[in-house]
């Protein structure tokens, strides 16, 4: 989560990369060209309105609190998320 929207929605140990916080980090192939399709994810859903997009760069791998849970195309880990409420008023 990057430093503004984690500060909007009250997420204290998100949007930096320093020592206190979480370890949320997505590393990036910007060279990687490949085409989206919907049976290659990872999600429930059948279907994806990206079907067929080509695309220039992939996430090859993606750390959760400093756990490694995505690695070359392939979940590595156990979801650990847990429900945010949404903060109201301004």
């Amino acid at each position: 989560t990057s430093y503004n929207p984690a500060r909007r929605y009250g997420l204290p140990t998100k949007g930096r990369i320093a020592p206190g916080f979480d370890a949320d980090i997505a590393l990036v192939d910007p060279a990687d060209r490949w085409t989206v399709r919907a049976a290659d994810s990872e999600s429930t859903q059948e279907y994806t309105p990206f079907e067929g997009f080509e695309l220039t760069a992939r996430v090859t791998d993606t750390f959760l609190r400093g756990n490694h849970i995505y690695a070359q195309g392939k979940v590595t880990g156990e979801p650990t998320g847990t429900y945010l409420h949404r903060p109201t008023g301004g």
